[in-house]
């Protein structure tokens, strides 16, 4: 499942093989609102699903049943796709570092590639969990093992607005 350029309404486009081969007709409804399937043009899809950055696996929050439906309809933690989530991962990492020595010497040009990168890379939406982990009360203790300066760059005002957060 990706989150290109950070557009939840652009989700159920993204993906084909989970519109189509995973979720198909499986819209189990909870007696109450609807779908357990998350709907990301309605609601942050985070509120449901923890992705675990070194990992590359997606876990329920605490009492979803629609993170519960959404991983195990969606097949997020099937194949390789943990193991391609985890170096994406190293990739923003890198690419954060990037962005900031390309900030300290003045070249907007590359900040904006290195921007661009990030927000395009498959499996963006570990980007998009990195950046919404990095203001959460848990972030410290989520980012302790991380290179010195990844948090710092995750919370820093102008890479975030660069990204329309």
């Amino acid at each position: 499942m990706m989150w290109p350029q950070y557009s939840r309404t652009r989700l159920l486009l993204a993906c084909s093989t989970c519109n189509t081969r995973f979720k198909g007709n499986k819209h189990r409804g909870d007696g109450f609102v609807g779908s357990l399937l998350i709907d990301p043009t309605r609601e942050d899809p985070f509120e449901h699903l923890d992705l675990g950055l070194a990992s590359g696996v997606y876990r329920p929050v605490e009492g979803s049943p629609k993170g519960e439906w959404t991983i195990k309809v969606c097949g997020l933690n099937e194949g390789k796709r943990p193991r391609v989530r985890a170096e994406a991962w190293l990739n923003l990492a890198d690419d954060l570092r990037g962005w900031a020595q390309a900030r300290a010497v003045g070249d907007v040009r590359n900040m904006r590639r290195k921007i661009y990168r990030m927000r395009t890379q498959p499996f963006a939406d570990v980007c998009y969990a990195a950046l919404h982990k990095a203001v959460s009360e848990d972030a410290p203790r989520v980012f302790v093992a991380e290179e010195p300066g990844v948090l710092d760059l995750l919370r820093d005002d102008e890479l975030r607005a660069a990204f329309q957060m």
